[in-house]
């Protein structure tokens, strides 16, 4: 049997989440936890979307950052790219939806606790790097 995955309604959650936890639960148990979403898709470039997690990481850990062992995969047919690396031993996850240039980062900290970071970030074809925003709602970063 097929499992269907609405990702509309996903990019809507995502938009309209102001518990960005609970967004998180949801997209875990709903999609990231099954093995047929975990198999769409293929590999994605990570050049661009390394900077930005360092970026937004670094906001969050209060310090430079450099992510490693970054895995993204591209899921072409619903417009979205998700992924994992880890920083100081702690994982990092993102999810971007492509059609609205916007996305989440979920980072695990040292001292137990996990920020939340929705970002709006314009990927650029040829390899240059537009950040737009890193606000939105209640982004975990400090300020």
């Amino acid at each position: 049997m097929t499992e269907f995955f609405d990702f509309v309604d996903l990019r809507e959650r995502f938009v309209s989440a102001t518990d960005f936890s609970a967004f998180w639960e949801y997209f875990l148990d709903t999609y990231a936890d099954k093995s047929a979403f975990m198999k769409m898709g293929g590999p994605a470039e990570t050049a661009q979307v390394e900077v930005l997690v360092a970026f937004i990481a670094g906001k969050i850990h209060g310090r430079i950052v450099e992510p490693e062992s970054m895995r993204l995969a591209k899921i072409p047919q619903a417009g979205i790219v998700h992924g994992a690396c880890m920083i100081d031993g702690c994982i990092t996850c993102i999810l971007y939806f492509e059609s609205i240039e916007k996305g989440l980062i979920v980072s695990s900290k040292t001292d137990g606790k996990t920020a939340f970071a929705r970002f709006a970030w314009k990927f650029d074809r040829t390899n240059a790097m537009s950040p737009v925003d890193t606000s939105g709602g209640s982004s975990g970063l400090p300020n």
